[in-house]
């Protein structure tokens, strides 16, 4: 392949460059001298303000980058998973660069920055497992040398070891994470700096008393940070965010300070007064039943994970300003007695509580959002009225639900229902007739459920309808007319039969995992359809006439193995996506005013009709008998194809009738 010297040069109003590798499956089928032989021929103009270069697989990257023709104006500069490179490209010409970025370098052991960046501002690290040392640091020197940064940003680089960071004085924002064996200075950050230390540092020096700390976490191996420690027992730090992993260690600790209260077991605690998140992990011992959360007065986020003893809620839980509580891998949690949350919670998450069977005095609460995920023995979420002021309710794999409550009307300001996975559940009790906010309703995979509350049809607000699996659902009223957005599944289909015609709002269709039916009722009256998706459907074997559907304009059909032809698309003047793939039986297809067309999984396509002229991307993939048509050997392929600016058949790149 030859590649002229021109390509991007003369291109003087291009401002913003991605060159993107494919990722490929196999590495060593990569040939590197043709991939830096590429790069080098795309040297980009003086216009260029933005950069990035992702899966590049050279060793080195290209030398324009030392030319200030190309790069000197260049303002973000994006260096992502150039897995064989060792080292960074020059960096001297790049004196207007503002933003850095250098992600997944697997190879790259040492960065060293031998000029100074004087305009960076924003600097970010990330996943570079190889990296060892950063050779930039020389004290007073880094002032000149990253004189203007406002964020530095190191994130999973487990390798790099030392001290750096001690003079940056428009520093703002300083986040480190899974960096286990950095020593971290933050003695002469400026005031108000903001600070994020994740995981396990080796060790944090600390000297300041008015450095913001807006984020930390404890684990069991930050034992080289007593500074930091001791000084936010002393309540002279603003941390907003406080995480604690292997907590009893870390807390039992703290209560052998003096002039902290003995009876709290979170007495430690007392100067976090800016507190706003905290998150408790690995809890064995009984502290988490605290009985006076007073001193904590902006807590707004309560996380408890993974607390194996827990086995309720605390007691005296008096957090008034709590809006999230979020429970997760609780495993001793059985019940939780809601007449404990404070009133000001307005969400409570359960997350893989496997032992949770029940919420009590739910109706006493406030919540806006109920959520329950995993919760494998929850056989009901209340035995009493759900409360009024709740607006979402997410149930997922609760295989042991058996009802939401008992109650005679679902909550007033509803807005959002979902459960799915909830095998037991054969019906939901109370009415929608009351739910004048409902919007959405989402029901999936709920093999047992035969009915849904009655009033649905009523309510003019729904939108969004989803019944899929559930095999036994009957919807015996019907569905509400002011529809946008419609997906069935199972035999849920029948809707379609009997509703179809009130159903004109409707935008998006879609028919998925429908084993048993043969075929896809008139659609003529959906005139206001955009999207529609047959997905899943063994048994179908044919489309309706869909020259009504003047407003589509996407169209899928995918896992439909007995479909032997689709309709005539000429007439669907906004059809712009056509999608078709594994319909192992098509043989032909009607085209019509496309922009996309995508085809895979077709093995018995022959040919297409003449591609039409608005084509912008085409792609196909496992269809031999439709790309040997187009074949003229050797790499070549006929005209057919040559006006469609992207083309990609069988995961290869076309470009002008020549694979690339």
């Amino acid at each position: 392949m030859q590649i002229g010297g021109q390509i991007l040069t003369n291109k003087t109003n291009l401002k913003v460059l991605l060159l993107e590798w494919e990722e490929q499956l196999f590495e060593d089928s990569r040939t590197e001298d043709i991939e830096m032989h590429v790069i080098d021929k795309l040297k980009p103009p003086s216009s260029l303000t933005k950069l990035t270069i992702k899966r590049y697989g050279g060793q080195s990257f290209p030398s324009w980058f030392k030319d200030p023709a190309s790069v000197s104006n260049l303002v973000v500069l994006k260096l992502e998973n150039c897995a064989k490179c060792q080292s960074l490209p020059s960096l001297e010409m790049l004196s207007s660069l503002k933003d850095l970025t250098i992600e997944g370098m697997a190879s790259l052991k040492r960065i060293d920055f031998q000029t100074p960046l004087k305009s960076l501002e924003v600097l970010r690290f990330k996943n570079l497992r190889e990296w060892e040392h950063w050779d930039t640091w020389r004290g007073k020197e880094d002032v000149e040398r990253l004189a203007q940064l406002r964020e530095l940003c190191i994130e999973e680089c487990p390798k790099l070891t030392g001290e750096f960071l001690d003079h940056l004085p428009s520093l703002e924002r300083f986040v480190i994470q899974e960096c286990s064996k950095l020593v971290v200075s933050v003695s002469s950050l400026p005031e108000e700096c903001e600070v994020g230390i994740d995981y396990d540092c080796k060790g944090v020096v600390c000297n300041g008393s008015s450095i913001n700390f807006e984020r930390l976490k404890y684990s069991p191996g930050t034992s080289n940070i007593s500074e930091v420690e001791s000084k936010l027992k002393q309540g002279s730090q603003r941390v907003e965010t406080l995480a604690i992993n292997g907590s009893d260690e870390i807390l039992d600790s703290w209560q052998n300070l003096p002039n902290i209260e003995r009876s709290s077991t979170l007495g430690g605690m007392h100067g976090l007064t800016f507190l706003k998140k905290l998150e408790l992990w690995n809890c064995k011992n009984d502290f988490v039943f605290f009985e006076n959360t007073n001193f904590l007065p902006n807590l707004s986020d309560l996380w408890l994970h993974e607390c194996q003893t827990l086995v309720s809620l605390p007691i005296g839980l008096k957090l008034k300003n709590l809006k999230t509580l979020i429970i997760w891998e609780c495993n001793s949690l059985r019940s939780i007695d809601c007449s404990m949350l404070p009133s000001s919670l307005k969400a409570l998450r359960i997350y893989n509580c496997e032992k949770l069977e029940i919420l009590m005095d739910l109706s006493t609460s406030f919540l806006e959002e109920l959520r329950i995920d995993g919760c494998h023995s929850l056989t009901c979420t209340s035995p009493r009225q759900l409360p009024d002021t709740l607006q979402e309710i997410y149930i997922f794999y609760c295989y042991e639900l058996k009802t939401l409550s008992r109650c005679q009307y679902l909550p007033k300001a509803l807005t959002f229902l979902f459960i799915k996975w909830c095998g037991e559940l054969k019906s939901i009790d109370g009415s929608f007739e009351g739910s004048t906010c409902l919007k959405s309703v989402n029901l999936v995979d709920c093999e047992n459920l035969e009915s849904i509350p009655l009033g649905l049809q009523n309510l003019s607000c729904v939108d969004s309808l989803m019944i899929e699996g559930c095999p036994k659902l009957l919807v015996r009223e019907g569905v509400p007319t002011s529809l946008i957005r419609l997906k069935l599944g199972g035999d849920a289909t029948s809707i379609l039969q009997e509703d179809k015609g009130m159903l004109t709002s409707l935008t998006a269709l879609s028919i998925r995992e429908c084993p048993r039916i043969e075929s896809i009722p008139n659609l003529s009256s959906l005139t206001s359809l955009t999207e529609f998706v047959i997905w899943n459907c063994p048994r179908i074997e044919s489309i309706p006439n869909l020259s009504s559907l003047t407003s589509l304009a996407e169209f899928v059909i995918q896992n439909c193995p007995t479909i032997e032809s689709i309709p005539n698309l000429t007439n669907l003047t906004s059809l712009r996506r056509l999608a078709i793939q594994d319909c192992s039986k098509l043989k032909s297809i009607p085209l019509g005013n496309l922009e996309q067309l995508e085809i895979r999984g077709c093995p018995k396509l022959k040919s297409l009709q003449s591609l039409p002229s608005s084509l912008l991307s085409l792609q196909v993939e496992d269809c031999p008998l439709l790309t040997k048509q187009w074949s003229k050997g050797k790499k070549r392929y006929c005209s057919k194809i040559a006006h469609i600016p992207k083309v990609r058949i069988d995961s290869k790149l076309i470009f002008n009738s020549k694979e690339e």
